[in-house]
């Protein structure tokens, strides 16, 4: 028995009927030259307007029938028998509204052509574009801002720097060539007090002229060009631990535990990373009977990590976040002398060159350092 002839709608039909009516996407079926047949509650709610009103309009009635995509679109369906693309619909109150718009050909069951059309709302979305396009003008404007206020910043930190080199090593050199010459020329003379107060104020002077040195040093690598080629790990680190050498002829040196192999990036800045690292191992090591201090890498996740390990004082992991600050110290002068910049050296130079840097530790049991290097151009 025919099921369609006694009037029964068949489950897939039901199906379509329901797809189509409970559809978000705006659906309309028209002929091929524009006359809307079907218009679904989706379709009427965007359009503001009811089927039977979209049906007498037909397509110039709720396309905007200016917009340049439109020809464009037309062609293509005819081409492909299907086309994608954006297009503007009109409203009944006359406002135009962008959509996302998917239209096709099939026929029907009669074997007459008809179109599909399925289109989505983007005025939310062109909303969000535009306050995106606003925001990116506004951050913009703020980042113009800033880059103002930091040009001027670096300017007076370079003044700052240039102060500092010129104008207070002048008197910190006077200091010094007084103490000396009191020393020599007159230490004998004085009292034990008063030759241990001399030697207070020379030992006062050096430690301010070694921290004014590192402090140079440390604002000039953020402006530092960087030169970056490809270098031998293995000389950089034998060269490194015969310029720490040079200032303790009596260190016996370090051991290299396997070939480290190339790099990319700056010659001297990882230059002055090795010696700060290795001089830093020695520094906390050497009051042992035989410091050993090793040189290595390992390979993680494809990246080499290289480290600088030590069976010195050590640390308290608890402070471990102090340790690459600027004048943060674990130890004092009377245990271990420093100026709290050579770790900050470290970590910048590290930052330059993309990686990371990080330690661990224990108390009388020595420290590793650990860093990698990124892929610096």
């Amino acid at each position: 028995m025919n099921r369609k002839a006694e009037g029964v709608e068949t489950e897939s039909e039901s199906g379509y009927r329901s797809l189509f009516e409970h559809n978000l996407d705006g659906v309309l079926f028209t002929t091929p030259d524009g006359t809307i047949l079907r218009a679904n509650p989706a379709a009427c709610e965007m359009l503001g307007r009811t089927e039977r009103e979209i049906h007498c309009l037909g397509r110039e009635g709720v396309v905007d029938v200016s917009d340049p995509r439109l020809p464009v679109l037309l062609q293509r369906r005819r081409e492909a028998r299907q086309a994608r693309g954006e297009l503007r619909f009109v409203r009944a109150d006359g406002e135009k509204f962008e959509t996302e718009i998917s239209s096709s050909i099939f026929c029907d069951d009669r074997g007459n052509e008809r179109c599909c059309i399925v289109f989505r709302d983007l005025s939310e979305l062109e909303r969000a574009r535009n306050d995106l396009a606003r925001l990116n003008d506004e951050l913009e404007q703020i980042v113009e801002h800033r880059t103002r206020e930091l040009v001027t910043a670096v300017g007076d930190l370079e003044a700052f720097a240039y102060s500092v080199s010129h104008d207070l090593r002048a008197p910190l050199r006077t200091m010094q060539g007084f103490a000396d010459v009191l020393q020599q020329d007159f230490g004998a003379s004085l009292p034990e007090q008063g030759q241990h107060y001399l030697k207070r104020v020379s030992a006062g002077a050096r430690k301010l002229g070694q921290l004014i040195d590192d402090l140079l040093r440390f604002s000039r690598l953020g402006r530092q060009e960087m030169h970056a080629g490809e270098i031998d790990v293995d000389a950089l680190v034998k060269e490194a631990v015969e310029q720490v050498r040079a200032h303790d002829p009596d260190w016996a040196g370090a051991v290299v535990k396997c070939a480290l192999g190339r790099c990319r990036g700056d010659l001297p800045m990882l230059r002055q990373l090795w010696v700060n690292l290795i001089g830093n191992a020695f520094k906390y090591s050497a009051r042992k009977e035989h410091p050993t201090v090793e040189i290595g890498c390992e390979h993680r996740d494809g990246t080499t990590v290289y480290f600088v390990k030590d069976d010195g004082a050590g640390f308290d992991m608890a402070y471990v976040g102090k340790l690459f600050h600027v004048f943060e110290r674990l130890h004092t002068d009377a245990q271990f002398p420093g100026t709290g910049v050579g770790l900050a050296l470290v970590k910048r130079i590290v930052d330059r060159h993309g990686g990371r840097v990080w330690a661990e530790g224990a108390e009388g049991a020595g420290a590793t350092f650990y860093f990698t290097l990124g892929s610096s151009k």
